[in-house]
């Protein structure tokens, strides 16, 4: 090839074409490399929910678990355009209270673990999530069913769930 014929290959609609194949060759490369070094959620390692309560490490999307002992106690539910949510009390080993939502899956599985042993011992885990401000009332009506000498309220709310 002489210099001629490659500036006519160079400015040629070819030269388009191979440039585009060749991003996006590069640009698979590229997803392939990144989805290799991206953390799975199977590599990620809870971290129990109390003890990031303690270190005040409880925020948004962090990766936590609960060991949940008792049946959870429904207390609301929203329907969106996906679908229902359900929320619910549950009470770990230790008798602290929480806010889950649980799917209908889930909740089935330690409703057969009640009914099957009287006693729960199921963990669960999750990323939390910042809570909706329409939850905190009925949350706090929902500990009042449970226990009638609760003293909860808007105030001492953080006190009471975790």
């Amino acid at each position: 090839m002489n210099e001629v014929e490659i500036k006519k290959l160079l400015n040629s609609p070819k030269k388009n074409i191979l440039t585009s194949i060749g991003l996006f060759f590069l640009g698979l490369i590229l997803i392939f490399v990144g989805s290799a070094f991206a953390p799975a959620t199977e590599d990620l390692k809870p971290t129990d929910y109390d003890t990031l309560i303690g270190k005040k490490m409880d925020v948004a999307d962090a990766y936590a678990k609960v060991t949940i002992a008792y049946l959870p106690y429904q207390f609301a539910e929203e329907t969106t355009e996906y679908g229902t949510r359900k929320y619910y009390v549950i009470f770990d080993e230790k008798g602290y209270p929480y806010i889950a939502r649980l799917t209908d899956e889930t909740y089935k599985k330690l409703e057969n673990l009640y009914d099957n042993n009287k006693e729960i011992s199921y963990e669960l885990v999750g990323f939390l999530v910042k809570q909706d401000s329409e939850l905190k009332p009925l949350a706090i009506d929902a500990h009042k069913e449970l226990f009638n000498d609760s003293e909860i309220t808007e105030a001492n709310y953080e006190m009471f769930f975790w």
